[in-house]
């Protein structure tokens, strides 16, 4: 037991702590930000569009903090109006590719964009909000979002 106690300071020094998901599983090796874990709602509002659209129902999220870098999960639904406005709130480049990012923690158990019937994958560069790359994958009636944002440790997200 107190053998364990110089290995987990040291990982604190480094960062290395347990990740509070908002379902409100614990990852280790993960942290989030400190305090309390932020809610889908307020990841959305940060991340994606502020206010939230009433259409908009998040199903799933993670802030994740891992050494070097920040990145948010979420999986939500939304009227494709409200979509319409989502995607025109940034200039996104659709991506034939379809790169996915590999999931940790709990996020392993839902993120499964490519499980979305017809898959359209967008991406932007944000500059203005986080210095960050947002990554959206959306069905192709545009009412379900698998939404990822990779934020480098230089550049860490306003609160």
């Amino acid at each position: 037991m107190f053998r364990k106690v110089p290995v987990l300071l040291a990982l604190l020094s480094f960062g290395l702590t347990a990740c509070m998901c908002s379902n409100g599983i614990s990852v280790p090796g993960v942290s989030t930000m400190l305090g309390n874990p932020r809610t889908g709602e307020d990841l959305f509002t940060a991340m994606v569009l502020d206010p939230i659209p009433e259409s908009v129902t998040v199903l799933h999220s993670q802030d994740q903090r891992l050494v070097g870098k920040q990145t948010i999960w979420l999986h939500f639904t939304i009227d494709p109006g409200d979509y319409d406005v989502l995607f025109e709130h940034f200039i996104w480049e659709e991506h034939v590719d379809r790169f996915l990012p590999e999931p940790t923690g709990d996020v392993v158990n839902w993120w499964a964009p490519d499980t979305l019937p017809n898959v359209a994958h967008y991406q932007v560069f944000d500059a203005s909000t986080c210095r960050c790359w947002k990554q959206m994958y959306v069905n192709a009636a545009r009412t379900e979002v698998y939404f990822y944002v990779a934020i480098s440790a230089d550049k860490p997200l306003q609160p």
